[in-house]
């Protein structure tokens, strides 16, 4: 065997070198394409030898944030915090002793790129126990934020589902948003919704208000959210009103320099280094509010920011949305459309609030509606009712101020509660009633109205909300029927024209204050000579427009609206009057016969008052006859029995008007101190037919029996008064002899000849 030269040895060392340069060069390469393929999948290696040094791949340490040349592992993982180091060192050793995979997920906290999360794999691969160790650094991070978001998201979600206020909902979403994303404070603005017209009408931007804000547990950072907490900005003002202005999210890394920050001066001073401010818009595009989060630490942006700022933007702008239809449902619930006052609904539990307190004080129920409202929306319309509604109330708000809270029943029937007891209740009433008469003018049509109404007090009347407003409602019907002197069953006569009987009372009211309602006498004559026994007052119109107007163009809207008791008191009143200033004209047995409504005949209110004007005239009730007509008196005789007999005692005398025209019997007549029957006109008229002398005769037989005298109404012919007296009936009236004429000329006539003139 040859040995080799030094040439040969040469030539092999050459080709060695050679190999071992190509194996070098193309270790070199593995590691860079390793290297790049760490960087490009975000993660890198790492060796962990007996000594427990880190040897970090340069992908690794760029992980960490670190050096490559990191030795140990406080160095090599410096950036995080000691909870997550001692859990790493924990899960290292355990495999050191146990052989079992290390592998836990730490957070970073970098300087400049935020809060990153890593996930470290720890493994043994050789069985001995002085084995270095060898592991893998995989950056989680965009799928962990993947991950944070979505929980995020649904953390609003849930937030904002709850039924809770407002702002309590809004700062649970501030306090998810920057847990989750590491923000220190968060704040969200939304547009004034009071009055949303308000700016536009005074010519001013809209407001924006801070509704929430949330800080985490820092004084200095709880001093910021105190100041923004309530603070209103324009729309052009600071940085949340340019960004609500312009609808684009705002990035801000030196907020204690940008002078945009309303709050730059006390961010300063708290640390606040970066805000990122973002609109919430809904899906017609306007935007109803602005979010803002804040960092004492400097962050980069982050380019998911916006896609996640969209998406509580959106979850936000549906809660607005349905806390605005809940509001507006709220308003149709709580608040009565056409008037703007409460419902019956919200009233109720207004009520229910005041009984239901540990110490209730006394408060009262008044109910009202409009009297005769039904006749404006027959002549008018319903937009002339709906705007006479609106108008009366308006006028009751106003009238009774903000101690008192209104609300429409439905129709016209509407609620007043008032603190207190009668005497507050009495005094809303009146000012209630006050505001209702005001006059009206609608359609170029000027007439007023008057309410019916009626109270119930808490507790005496009721403890319960419904039956407090049912009694109320019961003594509103009660007054209503007693104001108009009708029955409640009572039908109102058709008219052409509906509206003309609103008009007429608002003209006979204007009468009544002016003087234009006078009273004019017919004599009551002895039958056979010409002897004046007696007159009937009969009211009549002065109308300035219309001349003279007898008693059935305006007495029936009188008793509908309840004016009958102001026109008695104006007779009775003229009438005591005239009496008082021609006293020796008349003789013992004249009298004055006054026509009384069936609302007057149960006014004893009415004939104290009648006796006050008798004392002050120096007169005696004996002067007067009042004239009930007897289906009258027949509807109740048990309380028309009451009534008459106390009146007689008093001195008062009857007569039952239209007599025959009822379904009067013998019994019940006897039954009643009456003094006088006068006969029906139409009775009187049909005389001359042989059933129209049957029943004046049975009249006057049934008369006789009674002892009562008989006046016959209606006489237009000499026939007929002479028929009457040789039938027995004592007195008439009609035009054969007068027709009503004003009290100096009845005393005139009283003066003339004796003897029997027609009228006519």
């Amino acid at each position: 065997m040859a040995h080799s030269g030094p040439a040969d040895l040469l030539a092999r060392s050459q080709r060695l070198e050679a190999q071992l340069n190509t194996t070098t060069d193309h270790l070199r390469s593995l590691q860079e394409q390793l290297s790049s393929s760490e960087s490009l999948a975000s993660f890198g290696h790492f060796k962990i030898d007996h000594q427990d040094r880190f040897v970090l791949s340069r992908t690794a340490a760029q992980l960490l944030g670190v050096a490559a040349n990191s030795a140990f592992l406080d160095e090599a993982f410096f950036h995080t915090g000691p909870q997550d180091r001692e859990r790493l060192s924990a899960a290292i050793r355990l495999l050191a002793e146990t052989g079992q995979q290390a592998d836990c997920e730490i957070a970073l906290v970098m300087p400049l790129l935020g809060t990153r999360w890593l996930r470290i794999v720890v493994r043994n691969t050789q069985a001995t126990a002085t084995a270095d160790l060898y592991g893998l650094i995989i950056d989680t991070t965009e799928a962990k934020r993947d991950a944070v978001r979505r929980d995020i998201a649904l953390q609003v979600s849930q937030a904002l589902l709850q039924d809770v206020d407002s702002q309590d909902a809004y700062e649970w979403v501030m306090e998810k948003v920057c847990a989750g994303l590491d923000w220190d404070l968060g704040s969200c603005w939304v547009k004034d919704s009071a009055d949303p017209d308000a700016g536009a009408v005074a010519g001013l931007a809209p407001r924006l208000r801070c509704l929430a804000v949330w800080s985490r547990p820092d004084a200095a950072l709880e001093s910021l959210a105190l100041t923004m907490r309530g603070r209103e900005v324009a729309e052009d003002e600071g940085m949340v009103g340019a960004v609500f202005r312009s609808r684009t999210a705002s990035w801000a890394e030196q907020v204690g320099a940008d002078e945009h920050f309303a709050e730059r001066a006390l961010a300063s001073r708290v640390g606040v280094r970066t805000a990122y401010t973002f609109p919430i818009v809904v899906e017609d595009a306007q935007c109803v509010g602005v979010l803002q989060f804040l960092s004492k630490r400097p962050r980069q942006f982050d380019a998911q920011l916006p896609a996640l700022s969209g998406l509580i933007g959106a979850l936000l702008a549906q809660r607005m949305r349905r806390e605005r239809w809940i509001a507006r449902l709220r308003e149709v619930a709580e608040r009565d459309a056409l008037t703007g006052l409460l419902t019956r609904y919200a009233l109720m539990e207004y009520v229910s609030t005041l009984a239901g307190g540990a110490a209730p004080a006394p408060f009262s129920i008044c109910v009202f509606d409009l009297n005769r409202f039904k006749l404006i929306n027959d002549g008018l319309g319903h937009d002339a009712g709906d705007l006479v509604l609106k108008t009366v109330a308006e006028r009751v708000r106003n009238q009774v101020g903000d101690g008192v809270r209104l609300a429409r029943l439905g129709g016209d029937e509407f609620a007043a509660v008032v603190a207190g007891g009668d005497a507050e209740s009495e005094r809303a009433m009146v000012a209630i009633n006050k505001a209702v008469a005001m006059p009206l003018n609608v359609n170029g049509y000027e007439f007023s109205l008057m309410a019916s109404s009626g109270a119930a007090c808490f507790p005496r009347d009721g403890q319960e909300p419904e039956s407090l407003l049912r009694e109320a409602d019961a003594r509103r019907r009660r007054h209503k029927r007693m104001s108009r002197g009708v029955a409640s069953s009572g039908a109102m006569p058709t008219r052409e024209n509906p509206l003309s009987d609103i008009q007429t009372e608002h003209e006979l009211r204007h009468a009544l204050d002016h003087g234009e309602l006078v009273i004019h006498y017919q004599p009551i004559m002895r039958l056979g000579e010409r002897k004046v026994v007696g007159a009937e007052a009969l009211i009549r119109w002065n109308h300035p427009r219309r001349g003279m107007l007898l008693p059935g163009t305006f007495l029936d809207v009188a008793e509908q609206s309840g004016l009958t008791r102001a026109i008695s008191r104006l007779v009775l009143g003229q009438v005591t009057r005239d009496l008082a200033g021609a006293t020796d004209m008349f003789g013992a047995t004249f009298r004055v016969n006054v026509n009384l409504s069936a609302l007057d005949f149960r006014d004893l209110k009415l004939f104290t008052e009648l006796g006050a004007m008798l004392r002050e005239a120096g007169m005696t009730p004996q002067r007067y006859r009042f004239e009930v007509t007897e289906s009258m008196l027949m509807e109740d005789v048990d309380t028309a029995e009451r009534v008459v007999g106390l009146l007689a005692d008093f001195g008062v005398e009857f007569a039952i008007d239209d007599f025959g025209t009822g379904y009067s019997s013998l019994a019940q007549l006897a039954r009643l101190p009456v003094h006088e029957l006068k006969i029906d006109p139409s009775f009187t008229q049909s005389i001359e037919t042989r059933r129209g002398k049957a029943v004046v005769r049975a009249v006057l037989d049934l008369a006789a029996r009674l002892e009562m005298p008989v006046t016959a109404e209606g006489i237009e012919s000499r026939t007929q008064a002479l028929t009457l007296a040789a039938y027995g009936c004592e007195k008439g009236q009609g035009y054969l002899f007068a027709r009503a004429m004003p009290f100096a000329q009845l005393l005139d006539f009283m003066r003339a000849p004796p003897g029997i003139a027609a009228a006519n």
